[in-house]
């Protein structure tokens, strides 16, 4: 229940610390205990605390912020509450008298906090100092987090729904990375002729504006205004921390069009947030028509922030998406982590994995700005196979059963079957024993995409590498939004070579873990398993080769050890090598 202050929890000597606690709703009073642990002889301490919008400390009858110092472990000393540049309260406690605290663990001050509504809140305390008699720090600390929750704890996280209303403004849903700086995009939907609009912003605690030449950075949106527009946009910070917004024409000119981006504003993320979902409060909003008797009220409207050490997509953790990240993706998928890569950034469908799906959605978001294209993103769940009868099975890819010669190179056929407009594949190949890849002088597996089924001017690539299982991994996708044409047929082709002691007979060949996704990448096929066979035709019976050749046969196994007859696996005969099933 104790949450021990960063740092300070290591030196297990001198400790500042409080407990998360839950008080009854509709409280609008309460105290929060700070506690003390020590082993040497404590002075004096200070610290910082912030508190977050709609939490403040109280007020004593002269209108001023005041403590309460426990009687039990201090009678000789002072508090002092000043205001920090950063906004927090700097909390000191000294005693003229270098007097010392009583006791070694338990409260020292009680802060009366006044509460403006339910919900879940996050207190900050931080900058800790604990001093000795000789006045030499004995503690420090730099943060930690007391989470106070006042009956319903969602009730000031639950975003409006604004597809009930009208006449509003909201800020768009906005994913943004801790430590950096984001634009936020606040919309506007209407059916009233808007000329003008006023609202209160309360942004979440260490989430603060940008401002130049001390103007807060934040500007209308040019495609609601109308042509030669003359609106003008005043943002102004008030004494509690609000941001105000006043905009409206002069003239009698109202924005043009039912929905979309009004303004925007740029913040700074402080980098010492904690990722989640935080809401953003639009106070006191009213916007108005020309007619001024013809306006629309709003008290709250509350639209959610979500911070993340990490933007989706952004696998390298730069801060950007681009080229970097495709590439780093796809060589997560075939097996080469690349150096600091983010597992959680790269899921960019959030399934779990790190699949073919992402690797097309990270192209998205560098081409859109959106991961799931310009498809509109009506999501569906994905289809799993439940059967492995091909004629039964749609959006699947198999190898076409064939007949292959002993001792000669072949040419596999892969088929795809598909209703759905398939972008890009995933799969991984196992081979029976005795049928190895064809590989060029630089190393590369020979593969190939197949132009019967390839748009003109297609960007379709494949890449094939070797797993550490050894099935051959293939990965296929387009950077831009490019589709297989056609419904049935070939879609790729890969060289093997069939071993010169292959028995005569049919061998499975088997694609596992495959995905197929369309553009929307929520919209994808999987299945598990799909076999088919190859036939090796051609030669002699390796039985036969031996008795023919009794009198000069050698057998081996790969170990170099001499055998008296034929086992099961690979052999090598008179220096050449057969398989035994």
């Amino acid at each position: 229940m104790v949450a021990m202050l960063c740092g300070v929890a290591a030196m297990a000597q001198n400790e500042l610390y409080a407990e998360n606690f839950k008080i009854d709703a509709g409280s609008t009073t309460t105290n929060l205990e700070i506690c003390m642990k020590n082993v040497d002889e404590v002075t004096a301490l200070s610290f910082r605390l912030g508190l977050p919008e709609g939490v403040s400390m109280a007020l004593n009858k002269r209108g001023k912020k005041y403590v309460t110092l426990d009687e039990d472990r201090i009678d000789d000393h002072t508090a002092i509450i000043q205001n920090a540049s950063d906004g927090s309260d700097m909390i000191s406690i000294y005693s003229a008298s270098t007097s010392s605290f009583y006791g070694n663990d338990g409260a020292v001050i009680s802060i009366p906090l006044t509460i403006a509504k339910d919900g879940k809140y996050k207190i900050h305390i931080y900058c800790v100092s604990i001093a000795d008699p000789a006045g030499n720090s004995i503690a420090t600390s730099e943060e930690t987090t007391v989470t106070m929750t006042v009956g319903d704890e969602n009730v000031n996280n639950q975003e409006t729904d604004i597809s009930k209303l009208n006449n509003v403004i909201y800020m768009e849903k906005n994913d943004v990375l801790i430590g950096s700086s984001a634009t936020l995009s606040f919309r506007m939907k209407n059916k009233a002729r808007i000329r003008g609009f006023q609202f209160d912003l309360f942004l979440p605690n260490g989430v603060t504006v940008v401002k130049k030449n001390n103007r807060i950075q934040g500007f209308l949106s040019k495609d609601r205004l109308p042509d030669d527009d003359e609106h003008t946009l005043t943002i102004s910070q008030l004494s509690n921390g609000a941001i105000r917004f006043l905009c409206a024409s002069q003239y009698d000119e109202s924005f043009t069009g039912n929905e979309g981006e009004i303004l925007t504003l740029q913040v700074n993320i402080a980098n010492n947030l904690e990722g989640g979902d935080y809401p953003v409060d639009l106070k006191n909003m009213r916007l108005s028509e020309t007619d001024i008797s013809k306006h629309y009220d709003y008290e709250d409207i509350i639209s959610i922030l979500t911070l993340s050490p990490y933007f989706t997509g952004d696998i390298n953790h730069d801060g950007d998406i681009n080229v970097s990240d495709y590439i780093g993706v796809a060589n997560y998928i075939m097996g080469n982590t690349p150096s600091g890569f983010v597992v959680d950034a790269a899921d960019v469908d959030g399934d779990g994995d790190v699949n073919v799906s992402d690797y097309i959605g990270i192209a998205n978001i560098i081409l859109t700005g959106n991961p799931y294209g310009n498809t509109g993103h009506a999501r569906p769940a994905y289809v799993k196979a439940e059967s492995t009868d091909l004629s039964a099975l749609d959006n699947v890819i198999y190898v076409e059963p064939m007949n292959v010669n002993a001792g000669k190179e072949a040419t596999l056929s892969f088929m795809m079957k598909n209703t759905a407009a398939i972008r890009g594949f995933q799969f991984d190949l196992y081979l029976p024993e005795g049928v190895e890849v064809v590989v060029n002088n630089k190393g590369r597996i020979q593969g190939s995409l197949s132009s019967g089924r390839l748009p003109e001017d297609d960007e379709h690539t494949l890449t094939l590498q070797k797993q550490g299982d050894g099935a051959i991994r293939f990965l296929c996708g387009s950077q831009y939004d490019e589709t297989f044409t056609g419904t049935e047929g070939e879609i790729a082709t890969l060289q093997v070579t069939i071993a010169d002691g292959m028995e005569k007979g049919k061998y499975p060949v088997i694609l596992k873990t495959m995905r197929l996704t369309e553009t929307d990448i929520d919209k994808y096929y999987v299945h598990d398993d799909v076999e088919t066979e190859i036939t090796v035709t051609g030669g002699v019976g390796i039985e036969n080769l031996i008795e023919s050749n009794s009198n000069q046969t050698f057998i081996y196994n790969l170990a170099g050890q001499r055998l008296t007859k034929l086992q099961q696996g690979i052999n090598i005969v008179n220096g050449k090598k057969y398989i035994v099933k």
